[in-house]
């Protein structure tokens, strides 16, 4: 799962998505009866791990120049059975930043890592609620300099940072719990999406699901997802990757009155991720992203901004949960 305590000065420019979808078509790629897979949260009680994320974002402007920015982080997760679900407690253990090279420190990463998030569940891995935000506001206050306070005060609020939550949790869990597929089978949705406050338009998503693997003696399945907001660009690249076929579903999810994005926009993401289906915990992830639209210069005309984002994250399981063996390589 994504940290949602790594939230820094960059909140206000940063994507935020939304967990409403309009509608979903379930399409078979494989063309096949093939073998079924139902997912289901089903940690034991006590699962503990470790993710190492490392992550890389390098921003590149049509009329010259570019900043590179690289951080390291690891998040203790643990997993308690209650009376209703479960309770899953991520507490950021470390964090190291990097601009163009340079060792940067960021106060809002250390607020931020001195409040745990506990994510609430049902019994099925549904989620009820996130606490741990709740004093957040009063924390930036009385521990970041007035004038970064003042920015980020009404941005990084306890509702926005439930939102972020949420929309992770989702998208590793909450989207499965309960489904059956067969392997090859293509899920296509969309949703709305909103870039930094400014715009809004729609997100076309695309999951796959094309082959188990063993995680040491686990079972588990790759899952990738494709979003994009050019449904052209995606159908491409579903036909280059998976078939032709397949591809055309993308025209099946209609756009309702969620509108397009404007002239020179573009956001992406490619997820590649390796989950033990019976329990939906996650061995193995990349997720790279990119990003473009276009900005007025102050001499007149437009430039392109682009910024290309990696995502590497390692799963470290506690001796009682780790896989007796090597995960399964992409």
């Amino acid at each position: 799962m994504t940290s949602i305590h790594r939230l820094s000065q960059s909140v206000q420019t940063r994507a935020r998505l939304l967990p409403a979808l309009c509608w979903l078509v379930v399409l078979c790629a494989c063309g096949t009866e093939s073998e079924q897979i139902t997912f289901a949260f089903g940690p034991t009680d006590g699962t503990q791990f470790t993710q190492k994320l490392t992550h890389s974002r390098v921003q590149e402007f049509s009329q010259g120049g570019s900043q590179t920015h690289a951080s390291e982080s690891a998040t203790l997760f643990t997993i308690t059975r209650t009376e209703t679900g479960y309770d899953v407690r991520a507490e950021q253990i470390s964090t190291a930043m990097k601009r163009d090279g340079e060792q940067i420190d960021d106060p809002v990463t250390g607020v931020l890592r001195d409040m745990p998030a506990t994510y609430e569940t049902d019994a099925e891995g549904k989620l009820i609620g996130i606490r741990g935000f709740e004093n957040i506001t009063e924390r930036m206050k009385a521990e970041l300099p007035p004038q970064l306070s003042e920015i980020l005060v009404p941005v990084l609020t306890e509702q926005t940072l439930v939102q972020r939550g949420t929309v992770e949790w989702n998208e590793r869990f909450g989207n499965f719990v309960g489904k059956t597929v067969s392997l090859g089978d293509l899920w296509m949705s969309i949703r709305p999406f909103e870039f930094a406050q400014e715009l809004s338009t729609a997100q076309y998503v695309a999951t796959w699901f094309p082959e188990l693997a063993k995680c040491g003696e686990k079972d588990c399945v790759r899952v990738r997802i494709f979003y994009d907001t050019d449904r052209e660009a995606l159908r491409q690249k579903l036909a280059a990757t998976i078939g032709e076929r397949a591809a055309r579903g993308v025209y099946d999810v209609e756009a309702g009155n969620q509108g397009s994005p404007p002239e020179g926009f573009r956001h992406s993401v490619e997820v590649n991720r390796l989950v033990e289906y019976s329990t939906l915990l996650p061995r193995e992830e990349i997720q790279k992203r990119i990003t473009r639209r276009s900005l007025p210069l102050p001499e007149g005309g437009i430039g392109v901004l682009t910024v290309n984002e990696t995502k590497q994250y390692v799963f470290e399981y506690s001796q009682a949960q780790a896989p007796a063996g090597d995960v399964a390589q992409p």
